[in-house]
């Protein structure tokens, strides 16, 4: 199936009209799988992946009431984690019912001294015995923080400044990916408490399968490297310095994610797919003026 946009400019009276190809695979082709939501202004939209026409009319769930920023699924895939308005607490919400939880665990009260009572863009670990999340610190930024939901504790695992980006977790739940200050790929190991600063790069999103770990260089070019022997290999060509990833599928094959479209004023944000085996994008997603967030849910 092919879709035809096209975008009138007008310059000096004359109306020029450009036509733009853009090649969208059937959703049986492609054979995707899962969910994923993200927040626009209209509220939470949610798109089934298996289903092509959830790709133009993607489930609304009308929370656009609600203070809600950054929508993570929880493991059971039916409510989100969430970012919600100024509240001090970390909050979940259930989607059939748009029920409000407020955890109790991690608060305020366990923050260290000098920080806000805020905490950013949570996400759960694949086991979901953990939570990932921004803090910020007063004097110097934005901490990167980790809340174990069975020893009731939360750590700031990286002392340093660190971008506000989201996470990507190891399947495993003992790694979690991140970007430094500075452009660089890093890595926080569970067990032993360190920090491995790898390469410098944006955007790290970890492979399922393979555990290498994808990321935009800073020629926002798509690379992959092994965190053994941390050799960046060029995956794509193409430009990837507008893109925000959003997850691999479970088998490894497709890299969903956000990019805005820079050749014509008029063109907006939307989610696409990337088939790594053939190495070929496909958008799955109206166009909006912003998504926020963006997490996929496969069972």
């Amino acid at each position: 199936m092919k879709i035809y946009n096209c975008k009138s400019i007008i310059l000096s009276s004359a109306i020029i009209v450009v036509v733009v190809f853009f090649s969208v695979a059937n959703a049986n082709e492609l054979n995707l799988r899962g969910k994923i939501i993200f927040n626009t202004y209209k509220g939470l939209e949610v798109i089934s992946l298996d289903n092509v026409e959830s790709w133009s009319n993607p489930e609304l769930i009308k929370t656009e009431n609600l203070p809600i920023a950054y929508p993570e699924w929880l493991p059971d895939g039916k409510s989100v984690v969430c970012e919600f308005g100024n509240m001090n607490k970390i909050t979940s919400i259930e989607l059939d019912n748009l029920n409000v939880v407020f955890w109790d665990s991690p608060n305020a009260d366990m923050l260290p001294d000098g920080y806000l009572e805020k905490f950013i863009q949570p996400q759960v670990s694949p086991n979901g015995e953990y939570l990932a999340m921004y803090l910020i610190d007063n004097n110097t930024g934005y901490r990167m923080a980790v809340y174990d939901k069975k020893n009731n504790s939360l750590k700031i695992c990286y002392e340093e400044y660190s971008q506000t980006k989201r996470f990507s977790w190891f399947q495993d739940s003992n790694k979690i990916a991140f970007e430094t200050r500075d452009r660089e790929v890093a890595l926080y190991d569970f067990k032993n408490h360190a920090i491995t600063i790898l390469i410098k790069g944006r955007y790290p999103i970890i492979h399922p399968i393979s555990n290498e770990i994808y990321y935009v260089g800073l020629d926002d070019k798509l690379y992959v490297i092994s965190v053994d022997d941390r050799t960046p290999k060029r995956i794509s060509r193409k430009n990837w310095g507008w893109v925000i990833p959003i997850a691999f599928s479970k088998d490894g094959r497709f890299l969903y994610y956000t990019d805005t479209a820079t050749v014509f004023l008029l063109e907006k944000e939307a989610i696409y797919v990337y088939d790594i085996k053939l190495n070929e994008k496909h958008r799955i997603s109206c166009k909006y003026s912003n998504i926020e967030g963006g997490s996929l849910f496969e069972e």
